[in-house]
């Protein structure tokens, strides 16, 4: 996530424009599960998740967001000219 960060702060600071939507916003980290324990056999009490120290996000999201950040950045290009035929 901070690779991606990093470079977005580069490309806004390079081509002077906000790209801050396209960072991704806290919501979107969460600990993954790494482990699980079984319920006792009595039931008395549900099975327990460990969940990681790290906090990861949605692969897609992020593919998402540098999609984004490509589109955005088309987008910024003008379009080229197209040929006249004939007279």
């Amino acid at each position: 996530m901070a690779q991606l960060h990093e470079i977005v702060t580069a490309l806004e600071e390079a081509y002077a424009v906000d790209l801050s939507s396209f960072r991704v916003p806290g919501a979107e980290l969460k600990p993954r599960i790494v482990g699980v324990s079984r319920a006792p056999r009595s039931g008395r009490f549900p099975a327990r998740k460990q969940m990681s120290d790290k906090s990861y996000c949605d692969e897609q999201f992020v593919l998402r967001q540098m999609e984004g950040i490509v589109f955005y950045f088309q987008n910024l290009q003008p379009q080229p000219e197209r040929r006249k035929l004939g007279f």
